[in-house]
């Protein structure tokens, strides 16, 4: 299960039309496979992507449909500056610098079937900020099977200095290789330091495989949507939190439109509430604030994107 998409921008849209942003909304998104997510579709005139993925065969296709704004790099990101062993399963969304072991829960076969190593190029996010070749980030998005805390420990320069409104991260609860602490601490634990909090979450559940299995022996007719699995993989945001930050007026519009874009409009309003008074009498904040509170039809969660089989 994947966080909301708002399919219903209206506040982006006024901000962008007005002008109101004096820089580009810069998202960087490590694990871009399949491409970014369409909750940014409408913040495309103002939207800087950096898309990073160590898979160069998931990389092309991107680079081919891409847009002037939009850089796609087949590199990793990490905690160093060199090369590294992959691991690529049959289905390459699981590509981990993790190696996956014996899995006792019912996941799809490709997920550890037919594992090679290659050795990618990675980098840290510090590195890539001293040589310029991504200069800030608004928005960072991650999901690098098990590694985003070493990506975090490989941008503390990048952060400090970007001072991003808004972060997205699969995670979860278990242990992975060299982390004394579940996932998801060993992420907060980074993050929070920088003045980040959760705001939203949405998870998957996954049966064990030997009830599956067994059920399946027996015939038995299996609705998962009845059957209450163990909470699995999760999908946070988290923003940050601008209350003692004195924010400037490009980072309270870009926090609001991505609270927009996730779907949580109140949030957005309570935050221009806040800081209304940052804006010019003539910007008529209140007259875009407003737009947040109309109907902004089904909220959905995102369409799944076709594993890619290598």
């Amino acid at each position: 299960m994947d966080l909301f998409v708002n399919p219903v921008g209206r506040f982006a849209r006024w901000v962008i039309a007005r002008g109101l942003l004096n820089s580009d909304f810069v998202l960087v998104d490590g694990g871009v496979q399949g491409g970014i997510a369409p909750r940014w579709d409408t913040f495309r005139d103002r939207l800087v992507v950096y898309g990073f993925d160590p898979i160069k065969e998931t990389i092309e296709p991107l680079r081919l449909r891409a847009k002037k704004k939009d850089h796609f790099l087949a590199l990793a990101l990490g905690n160093e500056d060199g090369e590294r062993d992959l691991f690529i399963p049959e289905i390459s969304f699981a590509a981990s610098f993790h190696h996956r072991g014996f899995d006792r829960l019912d996941v799809p076969g490709g997920l550890t079937k037919n594992v090679r190593s290659r050795t990618v190029p990675i980098r840290r996010l510090d590195s890539l900020m001293n040589e310029g070749t991504v200069e800030r980030a608004d928005m960072i998005k991650l999901d690098c099977e098990g590694f985003e805390p070493e990506i975090i420990d490989g941008a503390q320069e990048f952060l400090k200095k970007s001072q991003p409104i808004g972060f997205e991260c699969e995670t979860s609860f278990h242990t992975s290789d060299g982390y004394q602490e579940p996932h998801f601490l060993e992420l907060y634990r980074r993050l929070s330091p920088f003045g980040f909090k959760l705001c939203d979450l949405a998870f998957g559940r996954t049966p064990y495989a030997n009830f599956v299995k067994r059920a399946r022996a027996l015939r038995r007719k299996i609705i998962h949507r009845t059957l209450v699995a163990r909470p699995d993989v999760f999908n946070v945001v988290f923003y940050r939190d601008l209350t003692n930050a004195a924010p400037t007026t490009d980072q309270v519009l870009k926090q609001a439109m991505m609270f927009e874009a996730y779907g949580m409009r109140d949030s957005a309003y309570e935050l221009l509430l806040s800081f209304a008074h940052l804006f010019r009498a003539e910007v008529c904040i209140q007259e875009g604030a407003d737009l947040l509170t109309k109907w902004a039809g089904r909220l959905r969660h995102l369409v799944p994107v076709r594993p890619t089989r290598l």
